[in-house]
């Protein structure tokens, strides 16, 4: 069976810095993932996504992916000294 995001997940070096993002800037105010938990199951992902079978520590790192993104975004559009809306 095809895994339906298997074609959208980052290459590796993005993911670190997205699971460092997260947990550098989200974790702390909301820790809701242990963080040795989550980077096991994370390298089991890297290891071989299309295998990865449990849909809800493919959620939590497709969350982490997104929550990450979204921070970095953000972050890259107040740098250039406007604010967009």
């Amino acid at each position: 069976m095809e895994r339906p995001f298997s074609s959208v997940t980052p290459p590796r070096l993005l993911s670190d810095h997205f699971v460092n993002v997260f947990f550098q800037e989200w974790a702390p105010l909301f820790p809701v993932l242990h963080r040795p938990t989550f980077l096991g199951k994370y390298e089991g992902f890297l290891a071989c996504a299309q295998s990865t079978d449990d849909k809800k520590s493919l959620a939590q790192i497709y969350l982490v992916f997104g929550i990450a993104a979204l921070s970095c975004a953000v972050s890259t559009t107040k740098s250039d000294g406007f604010t967009h809306n």
